[in-house]
């Protein structure tokens, strides 16, 4: 793969130049001549500083960089420590004016870097280990310890290094640190691209809205950078005054066999790469040009080219040694062409030995045409005939023939092991890959969260779903990876969907009952609850506590019922069209009169709406309104004008001014004086398939559906819009509910047990 140098910048401006302000000056090269220099960049932050010190701090920061580039580099010359000696001369004056300020300015020349720092600027590097993991090294805090002193000098020390491949360096103001700890930006950079980690740092800090100014660079170089440079074998060099060696920093770190930045050489290892190691000449394919204060700078395609190198003997005498290296390579390779042979000769004797046997198994299990004798005696004669002939071998041949036999045991314990152990590397890779790629699509999903996208959360979330169907988990620690994975999107799953889980109350157990209750409502201080095969009418008394029977004579049971808002009566449907009246005073029930102008009228839904009687005819496709009469209800007249309108296979309807009919498919249905609105049901995960009831009423802010198969109660907008959706562990199959919206209450029948819910 071609080398790539990734440079990705962020910049914020906080708004407030008193309390901070921030210098991003990044330079890409454009001539031949510069792009051997690399990038020039520069990182400021001043506080409390007015025009003329931030002026006077930029006049620095553009001289640094044209003598950097118009100043020729001699081989082993550090050419920025002079460049930064001449501007310690220049900042003095800054120390008088403001001393409250961080800076950090160099030169990336992949894979080299090489920069200098005033006061507590980031410069983090995150190197990954030989075992995959990363480490971190907080370049300008180990560079402070290791020194230990303090300097009047803007610029007191130059600290240099090689950026290894993978490796990511995060520059940036000292700001930074307090909401991205290293850890944090850690799994950002490594989770995602530096372009996109450089938008995702922008969009955070953006939405702080603290005064606060932030800039940074993030640097990571992709593939193998074999090149080097003289300028970056030199050590840390001191402008100003003499300091310790300050490439020694990277000395104290832990050594590792992955590459990382500012690994200390001494000279004589430095002496022998400079012999020995090719000075490759770099090309720069530039993505844009110039300089600016807040560039956005892609990547840089760097392509090593290393010239040919022909080794010579010690002593000079490359003949000679060329005839010597020839015969031992002719040796090498008969020796190998002879081994090869011999393993095919012995792998051919095998698989002859196996076919035989084989086919000896096969006439003694089947005795095919009567073989099984003779077979019995050649193999008796044979095993005569070897211990004879292995009796009279020497003593060495037999020790021969055992070795022999060990060694193609080893060979052929050694290939399966082999092969073995590459099944079960792929495998892990494989597993580790699968791993990654649902963790971070897990990340995606929350963090588009985060920002209210809804949509682009659900579309990640359900791909990491189907992902983790491919996973395995059958081992104890795979279970565990599983389960981590499950609970992550489950929790994000229950943002999305906005779900609320109860802890229902249990407040009355009519599980002795001999039907199943389908049906409840409230009037007054007693709820009452009854099914259409039992004439028994369940009554849970508020004040008491108690739960009693009340018979009603009738050979069948109830199917539905509606109370009037004043909670003096209850009607109640026997059958599709017959209505019965339940007195709360004393709890009679007597039959009352109600006509339908239609033939044949299966009543799905009743609603007692301003002391008239609504009902939902859903075989007939047809709403219709009774007036109160003394008797009951009078004949019922069509409510729905709206012939487009189809009502049939309706389950229920509830009318708060308008009216909401819920079918058996899930649809939601809204009519207004008996015509068709527009009405959809918004971000409900999953979908509404098979709604038990609908309620609300005119004084009522939200739309309470029950869903008996997802065993949800889902309150909506009266727009449409999802509210919440509330569950419970307990929740079997709810048939009936009763909403008390003023004191926040629901009441759930579920199992022939009513249930006590506080609603959010």
């Amino acid at each position: 793969m071609e080398p790539t140098l990734h440079l990705n910048e962020f910049f914020i401006e906080g708004g407030d130049q008193a309390k901070s302000h921030v210098l991003l000056h990044i330079t890409e090269p454009s001539t031949e001549e510069e792009k051997k220099k690399g990038y020039f960049f520069a990182i400021c932050e001043t506080s409390g500083a007015d025009s003329n010190f931030i002026l006077k701090l930029q006049g620095i920061i553009d001289e640094i960089e044209n003598e950097y580039y118009d100043t020729p580099e001699a081989k082993g010359e550090n050419v920025l420590e002079p460049i930064f000696e001449k501007a310690n001369q220049q900042g003095i004056s800054l120390f008088d004016e403001n001393s409250d300020f961080h800076c950090i300015v160099g030169a990336i020349r992949a894979p080299e870097i090489i920069f200098s720092y005033y006061n507590n600027p980031q410069a983090v590097l995150f190197f990954r280990k030989s075992d995959g993991s990363y480490h971190k090294m907080d370049l300008v805090k180990n560079n402070q310890e290791e020194v230990g002193e303090e300097s009047d000098h803007i610029f007191s020390q130059i600290i240099q290094g090689k950026i290894g491949s993978n490796d990511y360096l995060l520059i940036s103001t000292p700001h930074l640190i307090e909401y991205f700890n290293h850890d944090r930006l850690l799994k950002i950079l490594t989770t995602r691209t530096t372009g996109q980690s450089a938008k995702h740092l922008e969009k955070v800090l953006n939405e702080l809205k603290n005064g606060l100014s932030f800039g940074g660079l993030i640097v990571r170089l992709e593939g193998d950078f074999k090149a080097t440079s003289e300028a970056c074998s030199e050590k840390a060099a001191n402008p100003g005054k003499s300091v310790p060696d300050l490439y020694a920093t990277a000395q104290n770190t832990a050594d590792t066999l992955s590459p990382s930045l500012f690994n200390s050489i001494n000279s004589k290892i430095k002496n022998w790469q400079s012999n020995l190691a090719p000075n490759p000449n770099t090309t720069v394919t530039k993505h844009g040009s110039g300089t600016t204060h807040k560039t956005a700078i892609e990547s840089a395609h760097i392509k090593p080219h290393f010239p040919s190198r022909r080794p010579t003997s010690a002593n000079g005498s490359a003949p000679q040694f060329a005839a010597t290296v020839g015969k031992g390579l002719w040796a090498g390779v008969k020796f190998i062409l002879n081994s090869l042979l011999w393993l095919l000769v012995v792998f051919f004797n095998l698989l002859k030995g196996f076919l035989h046997i084989f086919v000896i198994f096969f006439y003694l299990i089947t005795n095919f045409r009567n073989q099984r004798k003779p077979v019995l005696d050649g193999a008796k004669l044979a095993w005569h005939n070897f211990t004879q002939t292995f009796t009279h071998l020497s003593r060495m041949t037999k020790i021969l023939v055992v070795l022999f036999l060990l060694a193609a045991i080893s060979l052929v314990g050694g290939i399966s092991y082999t092969n073995m152990q590459k099944r079960e590397s792929s495998a892990k890779l494989a597993y580790d890959a699968l791993v990654k790629s649902i963790t971070t699509q897990i990340d995606a999903a929350e963090s588009a969260l985060i920002y209210n996208d809804n949509a682009g959360s659900l579309k990640e979330l359900n791909a990491a779903r189907g992902a983790m169907e491919q996973l395995p988990c059958e081992s104890k620690d795979e279970k565990t990876v599983c389960q981590n994975m499950e609970n992550r999107t489950m929790e994000i799953s229950n943002k999305l969907r906005k779900i609320t889980y109860a802890r229902p109350e249990l407040i009355a157990d009519w599980s002795a009952f001999e039907t199943d209750l389908k049906n409840t409502v409230k009037i007054g201080n007693k709820i009452l609850a009854f099914g259409n095969s039992s004439s028994t009418i369940a009554v849970y008394n508020f004040l008491t506590k108690q739960s009693t029977d009340l018979n009603s004579g009738l050979a069948g049971g109830f199917v539905l019922g509606s109370v009037p808002k004043e909670n003096d009566y209850a009607v109640l449907l026997y059958g599709k069209q017959d209505l019965y009246k339940y007195n709360p005073d004393d709890n009679s029930i007597e039959k009352i009169e109600a006509g339908y102008p239609m033939r044949g009228a299966d009543i799905k839904g009743l609603v007692v709406y301003n002391r008239r009687l609504y009902s939902l005819d859903a075989q007939n496709g047809q709403i219709y309104k009774h007036d109160s009469i003394k008797t009951g209800f009078g004949l019922g007249k069509e409510w729905l004008n709206d012939s487009s309108v189809d009502l049939k296979n309706s389950v229920d309807f509830t009318i708060e001014g308008d009216v909401f009919v819920a079918k058996a498919n899930g649809k939601v249905i809204k009519l207004t004086k008996g015509v068709s609105q527009p009405f959809d049901i918004i971000e409900l995960d999953p979908a509404l398939t098979s709604p038990a009831k609908i309620w609300s009423y005119n004084d009522l802010k939200y739309l309470y559906i029950l869903d008996t198969l997802e065993k949800r109660l889902v309150i909506l907008e009266k727009d449409g819009k999802l509210k919440t959706q509330i569950m419970a562990k307990e929740f079997a199959a709810p048939v009936g509910m009763i909403i008390d919206e003023e004191t926040k209450t629901a009441y759930i029948l579920d199992s022939n047990k009513l249930y006590k819910i506080t609603l959010p």
